[in-house]
């Protein structure tokens, strides 16, 4: 349904995008008949993979793995950390734009490196280790695997990372606003029920709505089915609705841009204090209570808040 929509739009704007001599970026899913469409467009510059899919495609990959199913969570992290860490050279003028190539080098082989201690592919923003050579690494890890574990590694990576030719995954186009816009229009029928005959009608009626408001939606599709007008309480009713909605979404827009600077200066501070920490000092010496406290499993040393996700558990016991 949705190429058969890409289909339609091409029909009707190509023309007039080449006439106007545009070129455009576009952000798409793991649809492999868009990939194939897109490709193949003159005005289209560049595609780009929507992160979102294709790390929910790589976890599916990772997850039918009886060998490596347990690094799901250190491969996902490195591999995002690269994606997020090439956009912002990106954008920044003082930095050289990574390639697609480079790129996929540094998610595979710089990957494989790291797990087995060696970080001299690692780019600074990803890890750590690079400029603190004391952090310990965290498991798991392939320091004890043989090279032939570790290029069995770096094969099933290069299966997993794999995208379509053209693509890059280079860019903050996100494919969000496309899936809050599809939410839109499973509010007026579940896409397990009838889809295909109602989807003109949804699509309609969801661009009238971010058009033109809720009130107004309503307003044409009462009177193209002949339906009388609102009263006026309803249209009040109505219009407190769409209100609270709109200050619901601001609300929510406003929570996760306050998470995200949490984020941001936490993992910012994590960072400063690794990097100012004096590894050769000598240790604080702790109180006579360290033996009960080992065994009721509550010690934590004092260097614990340095080290990202420190487990004093096994630490401890270590």
């Amino acid at each position: 349904m949705e190429h058969a929509i890409l289909l339609r739009i091409i029909e009707k704007i190509v023309p007039v995008l080449e006439a106007a001599e545009v070129l455009l970026d576009i952000g798409v899913d793991g649809d492999l008949n868009s990939n194939k469409t897109l490709n193949n467009i003159p005005c289209v510059s560049k595609v780009y993979a929507d992160l979102k899919h294709i790390g929910k495609n790589i976890r599916a990959k990772i997850a039918k793995s009886s060998m490596w199913k347990e690094y799901e969570n250190t491969i996902m992290t490195y591999y995002n950390s690269c994606v997020y860490a090439a956009s912002g050279r990106k954008l920044d003028e003082n930095k050289i734009t990574v390639s697609d190539a480079e790129l996929e080098k540094v998610q595979i082989d710089g990957l494989v490196a790291h797990l087995s201690d060696d970080h001299s592919l690692c780019w600074d923003e990803v890890c750590w280790r690079k400029e603190n050579p004391n952090i310990q690494l965290k498991a798991p890890h392939l320091k004890e695997n043989t090279s032939n574990q570790r290029e069995k590694f770096r094969q099933f990576l290069k299966e997993c990372f794999y995208i379509p030719t053209k693509q890059s995954l280079i860019t903050h186009i996100r494919t969000s606003y496309n899936e809050a816009f599809n939410r839109v229009k499973l509010c007026f029928q579940d896409k397990k029920i009838d889809y295909w005959k109602t989807y003109s009608t949804r699509h309609a009626l969801a661009v009238l709505q971010y058009n033109n408001g809720l009130l107004n939606m309503l307003k044409i599709a009462r009177s193209a089915c002949n339906i009388p007008y609102f009263s006026e309480t309803d249209e009040k009713n109505i219009s407190k609705i769409a209100e609270e909605r709109k200050k619901q979404n601001q609300r929510n827009s406003n929570d996760i841009a306050k998470r995200n600077e949490e984020r941001g200066k936490k993992i910012q501070e994590q960072k400063t204090n690794l990097e100012t920490f004096d590894w050769d000092k000598d240790f604080v010496p702790y109180g006579r209570n360290v033996q009960e406290k080992i065994k009721a499993k509550e010690f934590e040393p004092t260097f614990a808040k340095h080290i990202l996700d420190f487990e004093k558990i096994q630490k401890c016991l270590a």
